[in-house]
């Protein structure tokens, strides 16, 4: 199957193990959608700004996870009046997830957990065909970019 179809199935396979989750949204680490998947035929988020602020609040926490001496960020989530939101980090890309208020934050994390292993691979299909590539090129300027800035800063 063609990866571009693979990634969204797959994701789409994910949301039918757990009824309280709406949407799933994969971008790469510049916030640029790769692929999503809905519980809803129709579908009113726009994917991109959601891609975006997933990226900024993974990288946010990742700073300061590095500043404090903490480790590697696995996921952050969110409780809010009409749902929940969770950001989690893969090898190249970021996985936002969300879903109902009344959700089971164990199951959600049980079900990320238990899906990463075969969701990177897929990533590493993804990233080697052209789309890919270009990604992780626009994303490796931006590492390059950021670096210098933070050069200047300190």
């Amino acid at each position: 199957m063609d990866i571009e179809k693979e990634l969204p199935e797959f994701l789409k396979g994910m949301i039918t193990k757990d009824s309280s989750i709406k949407q799933l949204i994969l971008v790469d680490r510049a916030g640029v959608p790769i692929t999503h998947a809905s519980r809803e035929k129709e579908d009113p988020i726009d994917i991109s700004s959601v891609g975006t602020v997933a990226m900024a609040v993974m990288s946010a926490i990742e700073l300061q996870a590095n500043d404090l001496k903490l480790g590697e960020v696995a996921a952050v989530s969110s409780d809010l009046d009409k749902g929940k939101i969770f950001v989690s980090a893969l090898s190249n890309a970021i996985l936002c997830m969300v879903s109902s208020p009344d959700a089971n934050i164990g199951m959600i994390r049980h079900l990320i957990k238990s899906s990463r292993k075969e969701l990177d691979a897929l990533l590493k299909e993804f990233f080697s065909t052209e789309r890919g590539r270009k990604m992780l090129e626009k994303i490796s300027k931006n590492e390059k970019w950021d670096e210098e800035l933070q050069k200047v800063n300190r």
